[in-house]
């Protein structure tokens, strides 16, 4: 029975582990707190007063991101996903923003960042297993950020990541037909959350 129970408490303690890391995400730990200022100052004339940024944080209960969220929007189906309030015409079904964070494997362990962010979030439009065409795809030593298009839909896609740091960060966008209008916004809400 104590080898079941310390088996429970160490396996308790892994998953407690996974998530934190020591790494501090995009405006966490002891970093001033994250200014909505940029993403909103990107919002389109016509889209004042139906989409407004506010400082937040996103994720799961374990793993809260502090982030830059669209104010109003609704939990979504995945931890950290926000959706559109319903009831308005302003949005199409499966306009989404999610952040977020994850070890990817074995918590607690650096990895391949560039690699996995590419295998995990970038490769689907770059290999074309994805039709939307690819407009921006800017690299850097901690992070990457692609911007992709088809006719109705616009994907705003950053990964960000600490040297010798043990989890992913994203921040993932969809924006469904004319939503599509506000892809600078959503980009600069991601880098800020990012902490670019």
């Amino acid at each position: 029975m104590n080898k079941a129970i310390s088996r429970l408490a160490w396996l308790a303690l892994a998953v407690a582990a996974c998530g934190k890391g020591g790494d501090s995400g995009g405006g966490g730990g002891d970093k001033a707190p994250l200014d909505p200022a940029k993403a909103n100052a990107a919002i389109p004339a016509a889209w004042k007063g139906k989409l407004e940024f506010v400082a937040g944080e996103a994720g799961g209960k374990r793993d809260k991101v502090p982030a830059i969220m669209p104010k109003g929007w609704k939990e979504g189906f995945m931890p950290g996903s926000v959706a559109p309030p319903e009831g308005t015409q302003d949005w199409s079904h499966g306009t989404d923003y999610s952040v977020g964070s994850t070890c990817q494997g074995v918590c607690g362990t650096v990895k391949d960042w560039p690699a996995v962010a590419d295998d995990t979030y970038f490769k689907q439009f770059t290999s074309g297993q994805n039709s939307a065409k690819v407009v921006k795809d800017e690299k850097s030593p901690t992070g990457r950020t692609l911007v992709a298009s088809t006719d109705d839909t616009t994907y705003v896609y950053v990964a960000w990541w600490e040297k010798e740091g043990k989890l992913l960060y994203s921040c993932t966008v969809t924006l469904k037909d004319k939503a599509k209008e506000l892809a600078g916004a959503f980009e600069a809400a991601c880098l800020t959350t990012a902490g670019k």
